[in-house]
């Protein structure tokens, strides 16, 4: 039990000094036309630009579209995309930037509405584009691990915590240590989450948390820029200074010897206020974002 609570105070801390992020952004460089040789090999089978007899245009619309997003104009930018995407959703057929530009645009129009209907139109439309970046990028990011931080931050009360959890697990047992940072957060707070209400097994849970422990490990290991590593040491160091709590609130379970569960679901809720479900007019089981931010 001591072990337990152990693993499970360290999952507490990790979830609640991880920084709430973006997701990594896309590409934002185009490739100028006529200006280098044209690499054919290894390309999406989705639709590009590089073979289109407008090539120019689309590649120009591209350019405007984007900086209209920059600009916070989403809907001058919407106009644009959908030329883009209408003919060439691939990009140049090696990147997904074209997708991931009209999930952002999408989710901003989610966060705009106020129409139940449509708020759920929107999601859907998001989902979509991300199945089609998997048939288009099957080597490329973990679709899985974007849609449960979708669920998690952007469409709170869309999906259960459940099928969120689920998502993220199968993303960790494709990723393995390569897994992204912005999965520690929220996974890290549904499996406690999870734990604390019998859903999944003591096995399951300290598999996770050990993987998690060496993801958090394996990124601050491998990260070579600062814009790579300041977020796995943001975690780090949090967590860190966190460590002495673990034995501070054992201590306090010894002397009173009070329910150990208990104390985690009270840490759980004082420890992370910001995960935990609200009641808002939004709809239901509406999630506050994160409170820690990476400049």
């Amino acid at each position: 039990m001591t072990r337990l609570f152990l693993i499970t105070c360290s999952l507490i801390f990790i979830a609640s000094c991880s920084p709430k992020s973006s997701l990594p952004a896309p590409e934002a460089s185009v490739p100028q036309p006529g200006s280098q040789t044209i690499d054919m090999s290894n390309l999406s089978p989705c639709p590009n630009w590089l073979t289109l007899p407008n090539q120019d245009d689309v590649t120009s619309e591209y350019i405007l579209y984007r900086d209209a997003i920059k600009a916070n104009n989403y809907t001058k930018a919407f106009e644009g995309w959908k030329k883009v995407f209408a003919v060439a959703p691939a990009a140049d057929g090696k990147r997904s930037t074209v997708f991931d530009d009209g999930i952002r645009i999408y989710t901003k129009f989610f966060e705009e509405a106020h129409d139940t209907t449509l708020k759920r139109d929107y999601v859907n439309k998001v989902l979509d584009l991300y199945d089609q970046i998997a048939k288009c990028y099957p080597t490329g990011a973990n679709v899985d691990a974007q849609k449960a931080f979708q669920y998690y931050y952007s469409f709170p009360g869309y999906a259960s915590d459940d099928s969120i959890s689920a998502l993220f697990r199968k993303a960790l047992d494709k990723d393995g240590l390569k897994a992204d940072y912005f999965i520690l957060n929220p996974f890290t707070a549904l499996l406690i989450q999870q734990f604390l209400e019998s859903k999944i097994t003591l096995a399951e849970t300290q598999k996770y948390a050990t993987q998690v422990r060496q993801i958090l490990e394996n990124g601050l290991k491998n990260c070579k820029t600062p814009k790579e590593c300041d977020p796995w040491n943001a975690i780090n160091d949090c967590a860190s200074a966190l460590i002495w709590k673990e034995w501070k609130i054992f201590m306090i379970v010894l002397i009173t010897k009070t329910n150990i569960l208990k104390i985690l679901k009270l840490l759980l809720q004082t420890v992370m206020p910001s995960t935990r479900p609200l009641v808002d007019s939004d709809g239901p089981n509406v999630r506050t974002r994160m409170k820690v931010y990476l400049p």
